[in-house]
């Protein structure tokens, strides 16, 4: 499987820099084919990641509160963002790196 590491620069900011997975030379990254995929069903669920997103990268950064850790295997880094009751983005976190 080939992939590509593609920073968010619309959710990146001081704080924590946001990153997402291009797949096999596809033109949208994980991300993006989560949000069109949920766009329409979820659409306050969507708003509220990204905006949530956008502050961690500009305001608050990745802090470990707002993750729920060792959601995959031992050591690979797989955590799980707590968006809200309803909601949540698996991810992987590095120092003040996060990945969607």
């Amino acid at each position: 499987m080939n992939f590509e590491i593609v920073k968010i620069n619309e959710l990146s900011g001081n704080e924590a820099t946001i990153y997402s997975i291009i797949i096999n030379g596809s033109k949208l990254t994980l991300f993006e084919q989560f949000i069109v995929e949920n766009k329409n069903s979820f659409k306050n669920e969507i708003n509220d990641i990204i905006s949530r997103l956008h502050v961690l990268g500009s305001n608050t950064g990745a802090r470990e509160s707002f993750f729920k850790l060792n959601e995959g295997n031992s050591g690979d880094g797989s955590v799980l963002y707590m968006t809200n009751q309803n909601t949540n983005l698996g991810s992987i976190v590095y120092d003040m790196e996060t990945l969607f």
